[in-house]
């Protein structure tokens, strides 16, 4: 059944699996469609659970929401007049304003009859106090079926002389790597041998961890071997495992061996994350960018570690505006946050949003790979702008 469901694609359609890993998704009608009628927030209203961010965060903090496949956590979106956004509407950012609340994958399967509103689609965000927490992005899109993305991917991988398992952005380096502002050091909130499907269950089997994402913000120092490079590096994070407030946006070495920062409420030892108990499922990533952009993400990205700052799952993606666009109140006196030259800054983020943000902002390029309300670090893994060529292989490296 689950493998009829999600594009809105007539069976005799031409269009091939392998040709829709490569059109623009904003051409192609997919669900999410949620129902024949515009929900509106008045249809979630009446649910019981049905929750502002705050909310949501209590009931995550206390494991009642988020901590299984079963009770993801599920964003709404609504336009200022009240009308659910539809993964289309959301993606095209027409609308610069909007409401976000929050409900769990069984009221919203409820209201909507969404069929891809099921434990399968629930992926694992981030690590939250110790354990998962997964969401359901009705948003994301174009949203596969498991059987869909597997077929795409092989026929991906025949199309261009390769196997499965030969896999294109996992040249591995085992010795020596280097690090520049800019780059992105990422690991998989899947595991890795499925990081081209859809999966919900975590990768304890690789390494142990949740997945976790951070953009370089010093280069490491050359010629070294790969755990001097970690040392040397120095990385911007968001962290929301058990860390003191202070320090769940902060800026630090990316490995500092045996070391357990007094940052963690409990003897953990995270300030050895990247280091070599996860061999093997580590990323660099880096976009092929003029110096100059590179430097100005590493700058963006230290910008955000200030006192106040600290870290959300409910942190939104941000996206400018213009003092013309109807509906966003750009005409009054006061201009709202979008239309200024600060658009892009929050004091609210999670580890994969971080990257995300700094990168669109100084750039302009959106690397989540499939759109969305949140950004997953598998989705910026899979992000074709690290895709590596025959004439530049340091885009997307495994270590």
């Amino acid at each position: 059944m689950m493998r009829n469901l999600v594009f809105n694609l007539k069976r005799g359609a031409a269009l091939s699996v392998l040709a829709l890993l490569f059109v623009d998704p904003l051409e192609i009608d997919v669900l999410p469609l949620f129902s024949d009628k515009r929900l509106t927030i008045q249809d979630f209203r009446s649910q019981e659970n049905f929750w502002t961010a705050q909310q949501a965060e209590v009931r995550v903090n206390a494991g009642a929401l988020g901590r299984t496949p079963e009770r993801a956590v599920v964003p709404l979106v609504f336009n200022l007049q009240g009308f659910l956004l539809t993964a289309r509407e959301f993606n095209q950012r027409r609308f610069a304003q909007t409401r976000w609340f929050y409900t769990d994958l069984a009221t919203f399967y409820r209201i909507t009859r969404e069929h891809t509103a099921t434990p399968a689609y629930a992926k694992v965000l981030t690590e939250h106090r110790g354990d998962a927490l997964y969401v359901y992005d009705p948003y994301a899109t174009p949203q596969q079926t498991l059987e869909e993305e597997a077929c795409a991917w092989e026929e991906a991988m025949q199309a261009e002389g390769r196997q499965r398992g030969a896999i294109d952005f996992s040249r591995l380096e085992e010795e020596r790597i280097g690090f520049e502002a800019g780059d992105i050091l990422i690991r998989p909130n899947i595991p890795i041998w499925n990081i081209f499907g859809s999966t919900s269950t975590p990768p304890k089997s690789i390494g142990g961890g949740w997945g976790h994402a951070t953009g370089i913000s010093r280069p490491s120092a050359p010629g070294n071997d790969l755990l001097s490079s970690l040392a040397s590096a120095w990385v911007i994070e968001a962290w929301g495992g058990e860390v003191e407030r202070c320090c769940q946006i902060r800026e630090t070495r990316a490995c500092v061996p045996g070391k357990s920062s007094a940052c963690y409420k409990n003897p953990i030892e995270n300030d050895n994350y990247w280091c070599k108990k996860r061999k093997g499922s580590r990323f660099r990533l880096r976009m092929n960018a003029p110096k100059t952009q590179r430097d100005a993400i590493a700058a963006f990205l230290r910008q955000q570690d200030e006192e106040d700052d600290r870290y959300s799952p409910f942190a939104k993606k941000r996206f400018p505006c213009t003092p013309t666009m109807s509906g966003t109140g750009c005409h009054q006196k006061r201009l709202p946050a979008c239309a200024t030259a600060e658009w892009a800054n929050s004091d609210r983020w999670y580890c994969s949003l971080l990257v995300w943000q700094a990168y669109f902002y100084v750039t302009g390029v959106d690397i989540d790979v499939n759109g969305g309300a949140y950004v997953f670090p598998n989705d910026i893994i899979k992000s074709p702008v690290f895709n590596n060529t025959i004439d530049d292989q340091e885009r997307r490296v495994r270590f």
